[in-house]
């Protein structure tokens, strides 16, 4: 009994095993299924979680661990046709920032084993840190000589910070405050930093430097002008050339109209003489004619 029974047994699980592997084959068709479904989005920007939000819905369904910070890492408007997920939130991957801060994007993928299970997708924005201060220094200017020397504190400072400008990332940001009841300029920065402030300062509280300013900007005017100068002189040395070749042209016009004005006069007299000479030659021939009307007319006469 026991023998059969063990038999019987062993039929059932071999008839059970094809069953089971199509059953488990079928799972991994649909997580496959499930990792390769391509979707359509039309993103019109705005914060990194509605991006994620958005991807969600287009998927129907789908496991992601956001960070906190994602919330403040702006995404441009995105348009998508027939991509896969994973290619969808991979696109946030990469530096951003916003709020003055750094932010670092990074999308994990931990692709499912176990049939009929989902991927799962982590989603991680990491701030950068700021670079360290602790070699920063401060500084105390006076803008007085700058500003009795006719400029304003506006134009002192555009002129610091347009020179900072230059370092771009090399250091941190310089820290500046102006306060104008007293005049005095109050910074905290790098070693470097204060010190071009310092030498623009320098510069210009020294009269012998503004002075030495002053004559640059001059002659570059002068400059300036003189070559406007040569350029009006030779304009008007072209328009004196083309005054002299009009002036030419008039003449000898006018000379053409006069001799034209001659042989005009000299038509007239040739057709009086004409007409005084055609008038004669008529009245003869009609004196001769009148001679032999008459002369026909005693010979009729008996």
């Amino acid at each position: 009994m026991s023998h059969r029974t063990n038999r019987w047994a062993a039929l059932l699980l071999a008839a059970s095993v094809p069953a089971l592997a199509g059953v488990a084959a079928a799972q991994d068709d649909t997580a496959r299924a499930t990792r390769e479904q391509l979707v359509d989005l039309t993103f019109p920007g705005g914060a990194a979680v509605a991006y994620v939000e958005a991807v969600r819905r287009a998927a129907g369904d789908l496991n992601v661990m956001i960070s906190p910070h994602l919330k403040d890492v702006p995404v441009q408007p995105v348009e998508l046709k027939r991509v896969s997920v994973e290619a969808a939130l991979t696109l946030l991957e990469g530096r951003y920032t916003a709020g003055g801060r750094t932010m670092d994007v990074d999308v994990e993928v931990n692709h499912a084993e176990l049939a009929g299970a989902m991927d799962v997708y982590r989603l991680e924005a990491r701030v950068r840190p700021e670079p360290a201060r602790e070699d920063a220094s401060s500084g105390v200017w006076s803008l007085s000589g700058a500003i009795e020397g006719g400029l304003a504190p506006e134009a002192v400072l555009t002129a610091i910070e347009t020179a900072l400008d230059l370092y771009d990332k090399a250091y941190a940001p310089a820290q500046l405050r102006f306060h104008r009841e007293s005049g005095l300029l109050i910074a905290r920065a790098h070693p470097e930093q204060i010190q071009t402030i310092t030498l623009i300062l320098d510069r210009l509280s020294d009269p012998g430097a503004r002075d030495a300013q002053a004559l640059e900007a001059a002659e570059q005017r002068m400059a300036e002008l003189e070559d406007k100068l040569h350029q009006r002189t030779s304009e008007l040395d072209g328009l004196h050339r083309e005054l002299i070749e009009i002036a030419t042209k008039s003449q000898m016009l006018e000379r053409q109209m006069d001799g034209l004005q001659g042989e005009r006069r000299e038509l007239q007299k040739q057709l009086v003489a004409t007409q005084m000479d055609r008038d004669i030659t008529v009245n003869r021939l009609q004196m001769e004619i009148q001679r032999l009307l008459d002369a026909a007319e005693g010979r009729e006469e008996p």
